[in-house]
């Protein structure tokens, strides 16, 4: 889909492996092997031709499907154009990623932002009429709270156990 917005598309992967796999199923998609500073931007501006090369504006989109539990963040330098970032982890709802990109001045999107969005689109669709998107909102963040409600007790019940 990013491709198709005229996207080019970075894979980075915490195991290089599936990240090669991964982007042999996709056209287009160039592996990043390290997200440091230097290696992560110069891979993307070589990709892109060069630093000078007025078409390469920088890094405009992160997604990230890391599980927040990794506590990923990147380095400031692919930031530095206030991308928009998106995390598609539930819980929970403020990653360390969401919180960097935040301080950063980068638009962001939590996981359950992009699941209501999802849902009220399908609803339109499939309904052919208004989602009720407030309603639907309301239940997934119902849904996030217990969820992390849930992750609490049962890191409590680990440590006392401990």
């Amino acid at each position: 889909a990013l491709r198709s917005l005229g996207f080019r598309v970075f894979l980075w992967n915490r195991s290089p492996d599936k990240a090669a796999e991964l982007a042999a199923e996709m056209e287009g998609v160039e592996v990043v092997d390290a997200l440091d500073d230097a290696e992560a931007t110069a891979a993307m501006e070589a990709a892109a031709g060069s630093a000078s090369n007025p078409a390469f504006t920088g890094v405009r989109a992160v997604v990230c499907t890391v599980p927040a539990s990794a506590g990923l963040t990147l380095p400031p330098r692919l930031l530095a154009n206030a991308p928009v970032v998106l995390d598609a982890s539930y819980v929970p709802p403020q990653t360390a990623l969401l919180t960097q990109a935040a301080a950063a001045g980068c638009p962001c999107l939590r996981g359950a932002d992009l699941l209501v969005a999802q849902g009220v689109r399908q609803w339109q669709l499939w309904m052919g009429r208004k989602a009720p998107e407030y309603a639907m909102s309301a239940q997934v963040e119902a849904r996030v709270a217990a969820l992390l409600e849930k992750q609490r007790a049962e890191e409590e019940a680990a440590a006392a156990q401990s």
